[in-house]
């Protein structure tokens, strides 16, 4: 049988050693909140670089040339008199809408054509369950979002620049939709007036949306309708930021408010493509000494390390303590021998067969767990025709599941996953510790109950607990379980859910070290 070479021996090591270690980077606990987002690279929109002259972009970005058109029709005949009145700032919700209505109905009696824009579908959505919506003229109002269908959207497009016509739309029909008007009673009226009720984090979005009026050298206003509290939530103005200001100045504080917050996110990308850069080095000198072989084995242990420190950060490696539930069929079909423990302690305590296998693979979670200093506390349901307890939030240790072993004998009969949710949620109900919870379920068959709504109830009532989180492992695949029914269990609990195959021992015993490794916090970067 051919062997490997001492140095291909050494890389593959080296790489595997690289790989855990930007793997370590990413694991969390799996609140959402600690998610580790990776580096963003700079792009050259104008909004997307801090505020410099062109000269300076140009030589921070290597461009050598740049050119500007003129516009064929001339200056622009758009109108925005933000000194005038044209920036309205409300205080309530019910104020704004009600002053967006206020808006459209002058300008539709005006003869004028209006189109609305909110930032998102659901602000959209939520003025069109106000009463302020039904208050707008009667059969002038058009809607336009994500949603709607490609038929609809061209026609709601194709009327919204003619007389008389009030368009609400999304933000994302502000950039690229051609609202061509070819009604010259619209023309003489004033032509179409863009109401943008939300104020963009980035100019260049602002100026796409004010260009939906006043195409191709015809006329057209824009306006701004603006809510006070969505103005201190994205651009830090308080509620007495325009108190002492006169309003021809609004739109000037309005503007170096979006320039600090721009250039804040700005200068965390610099920053981090200047990390991003600096590990990319180290990473070339690292993988450098890995290709000198053994005569580089020692440099690449350095660089290794280098590495590892870079990645890892100063703040000392620690784990986050968890209530994990396991929840493990031992129907019928866990008695079958087709598939063994490899641990010798748990095949000799009289369960060498798949149900051995779902305990070592629990085994090995707990011990990991203890690895790490975690202070868990384990919960171990088995489930057949009835689910049965026999760990309650036990404080782990490290050779808990094997000592259970040597007492316990699992009451084999049919699979009932409702009755295992919903022992997980009386359990959860019954939790003080304030501890996340991890559910780790395992399974090698099909549901064979028929309590399909004790599993509908359980499985509501843990989806919407956001401290819950979710491992479905099918034990032996596609050829065992029904994986397109696990899946689906996996995805009631969104991005806290999970469903993984495990088509043998081996692969099962891996899914749960991998489940352990992800609960484990190995510090923050350092600072670029």
């Amino acid at each position: 049988m051919p062997t490997s070479s001492p140095s291909a021996s050494w890389a593959s090591r080296a790489r595997w050693m690289l790989w855990v270690t930007t793997r370590s980077r990413c694991l969390r606990p799996l609140s959402p909140s600690t998610r580790c987002p990776p580096p963003k690279a700079p792009s050259l929109s104008a909004d997307r670089v801090a505020p410099r002259s062109i000269a300076q972009v140009m030589e921070r970005y290597n461009i050598k040339l740049f050119a500007s058109m003129p516009s064929v029709y001339g200056d622009t005949q758009l109108l925005f008199d933000h000194p005038g009145g044209a920036i309205v700032i409300e205080k309530s919700e019910g104020d704004w809408h009600r002053k967006i209505t206020d808006e459209v109905n002058i300008k539709i009696r005006l003869g004028r054509a209006v189109i609305v824009f909110f930032e998102t579908t659901a602000h959209l959505k939520k003025y069109q369950d106000s009463s302020y919506f039904k208050q707008v003229l009667p059969g002038h109002a058009n809607l336009l979002d994500e949603g709607v269908k490609a038929e609809m959207r061209d026609f709601v497009i194709g009327k919204a620049a003619t007389s008389e016509q009030a368009t609400f739309a999304s933000a994302v029909f502000g950039r690229g939709t051609d609202f061509f008007c070819r009604d010259s009673k619209l023309t003489e009226a004033g032509g179409v007036h863009v109401l943008q009720t939300f104020f963009s984090s980035q100019k260049a979005e602002e100026v796409q949306i004010q260009g939906r009026t006043a195409r191709q050298g015809k006329k057209g206003t824009y306006g701004l309708v603006l809510l006070r509290d969505d103005l201190e939530k994205d651009f830090g103005l308080g509620k007495s930021a325009f108190d002492k200001v006169a309003q021809a100045s609004w739109y000037d504080t309005l503007d170096t408010a979006r320039r600090a917050v721009r250039a804040k996110v700005c200068s965390q990308i610099e920053n981090n493509l200047a990390e991003a850069n600096a590990i990319d080095a180290l990473t070339n000198k690292y993988f450098d000494s890995v290709r000198m072989g053994p005569q580089g084995q020692k440099r690449a242990g350095t660089r290794f390390l280098e590495l590892f420190q870079t990645l890892r950060g100063e703040e000392p490696c620690r784990t986050n303590d968890y209530h994990v539930i396991f929840l493990v069929d031992v129907s019928g079909s866990m008695l079958e021998q087709d598939k063994r423990p490899q641990s010798v302690d748990i095949a000799s305590s009289g369960h060498n067969n798949r149900v051995g296998c779902a305990m070592e693979a629990c085994d090995t979670f707990v011990r990991m767990r203890c690895q790490d200093g975690a202070a868990d506390l384990v919960t171990l349901t088995s489930f057949s025709t009835n689910p049965e307890t026999v760990l309650s939030a036990a404080e782990v240790h490290d050779d808990m599941i094997t000592r259970l072993l040597t007492k316990w004998k699992p009451r084999y009969g049919l699979t009932n996953f409702g009755g295992a949710f919903s022992s997980a949620a009386s359990t959860v109900r019954g939790d003080v510790s304030g501890m996340p919870v991890l559910i780790m379920f395992l399974t090698d068959g099909v549901d064979g109950s028929n309590s399909v709504q004790q599993l509908e109830t359980a499985l509501s009532e843990l989806s919407e607990n956001e401290n819950v989180s979710l491992r479905v492992i099918g034990f032996g695949g596609e050829s065992h379980c029904d994986m397109d029914n696990l899946t689906s269990i996996a995805e009631r609990f969104g991005e806290h859910g999970k469903c993984i195959s495990a088509i043998d021992e081996v692969a099962l015993v891996g899914s749960f070290e991998a489940a352990a490794a992800e609960l484990s916090y190995t510090g923050k970067r350092k600072a670029a």
